[in-house]
């Protein structure tokens, strides 16, 4: 609906500059590749190869036909992982086996796990986004990329944007004490000093400017915060959609007034409320005063209100940035803190969702290295919408046109004086 940084970036140079995005999941690249002559690549989950659509390109480039035919993702997936260090060397982690963890099911909760034995024979290729060769994999076409692309090797910047979404994969299964999710971090650790060292060697850091940032965080599992005295449990959408479905009939009779739930957000028949005769502010408050009596519930607050309404903090205020007129829900719900939800879909693997208000979900890390970057740990809050603006500036090229954020000018090295 808006500008990239790749788009501004493109407009700039007069579509000299090359705009490329990489990440196994097809949303990722896609959000962050833009519109411009940009290109975006992902996994194809069904025969390992990577691939694009005709929105990018025509036709996939031969350096990538090439690195396709290396079939590197039947070597990953023959593969077994293992713990990269002995078991006992994982000190911030519980015992392998414990029963906080969904693991790939119920009999392979612990290493080693075995890729091929736990691949799904519709998309077998899907497992490697839940293990740390799907980073591995995302890696290797990023390093083959700049190398065929010919990134940084001209006046043009260029903008090569890497989306290592096997983390996700990971949290969905296993939980930040587990002894897969240390583990995980260890090789992330270990690729990222590999790629860095390329990029070091291959384009020069003087050339470059690297970012890294997450997308959420994790939060510990409600039972295992349960047995630590805390009152908490997990949110079970599926019996309290029932439970309100039925409130709804007591009150205004028969109908199908619920249309869609997904994730804490509920999407109202708002033509079946008109032609009964209620105003949605009517039915929406009735609906946020029922959820806000169920345990785990710590807000509920209607669209009408989000709009009408002028949050200055706190969590409605995070709710009202996340707002969108055309396309949001009409009821949103927050969590109480430490409360999380069940999967609401059967087909859903997560153990459950991340789309909470609190720290545990919103604290990403964001480092910078390279280019003009001083060498500082930066105290003061700041919010992944600042790095578009703050890319801008060092490229000197305008803000992606719906930017929200502010540039962090504490980062840039300053010249000194003669």
């Amino acid at each position: 609906m808006a500008s990239t940084l790749g788009d501004e970036l493109s407009y700039s140079t007069n579509k000299q500059s090359k705009i490329i995005a990489i990440g196994l999941d097809a949303p990722a690249p896609s959000i962050l590749a833009g519109h411009s002559g940009s290109k975006a690549y992902w996994l194809d989950y069904k025969t390992g190869l990577w691939t694009s659509s005709k929105y990018y390109t025509d036709s996939l480039p031969s350096w990538l036909i090439e690195f396709n035919n290396k079939k590197l993702a039947d070597i990953y997936l023959a593969k077994q992982w293992t713990t990269l260090l002995p078991l006992d060397e994982y000190t911030e982690s519980i015992m392998d086996d414990n029963e906080y963890e969904r693991g790939f099911g119920r009999f392979h909760k612990e290493f080693p796990h075995n890729l091929l034995k736990l691949a799904n024979s519709q998309e077998k290729y899907a497992i490697l986004n839940q293990t740390p060769y799907g980073n591995i994999y995302s890696k290797d076409l990023a390093i083959y990329t700049i190398l065929n692309e010919k990134l940084g090797k001209d006046d043009n910047p260029d903008l090569l944007y890497l989306a290592l979404t096997s983390g996700d994969g990971v949290s969905s299964r296993f939980h930040p004490l587990s002894v897969e999710t240390e583990d995980f971090y260890l090789r992330l650790d270990k690729d990222l000093e590999h790629f860095i060292e390329f990029i070091e060697s291959e384009v020069g850091m003087e050339n470059t400017l690297i970012f890294i940032t997450g997308t959420h965080g994790m939060a510990l599992p409600p039972d295992y915060l349960a047995k630590n005295n805390f009152d908490v449990d997990y949110f079970d959408a599926s019996k309290i959609m029932g439970i309100l479905k039925s409130y709804l009939k007591a009150i205004y009779g028969k109908g199908n007034w619920i249309k869609y739930y997904n994730h804490q957000q509920l999407y109202l028949n708002r033509e079946l409320i008109r032609k009964s005769g209620f105003t949605l502010k009517e039915f929406q408050l009735s609906i946020t005063d029922f959820l806000v009596q169920v345990s785990g519930i710590s807000q509920a607050i209607g669209s009408l209100t989000l709009e009408s309404g002028e949050f200055s903090n706190g969590n409605l205020k995070k709710f009202q940035n996340s707002y969108q007129q055309k396309r949001s829900a009409d009821i949103f719900i927050n969590l109480s803190p430490g409360w999380c939800e069940k999967p609401y879909y059967r087909d859903e693997q997560r153990m459950f969702s991340y789309n909470s208000t609190y720290q545990y979900d919103i604290h990403v890390p964001l480092i910078w290295y390279g280019w003009k970057v001083k060498r500082k740990r930066i105290n003061t809050f700041s919010e992944p919408i600042d790095i578009a603006p703050t890319i801008a500036n060092f490229l000197m090229c305008s803000w992606p046109n719906a930017t929200q954020g502010k540039p962090l000018n504490d980062i840039i090295l300053q010249n000194k004086k003669p």
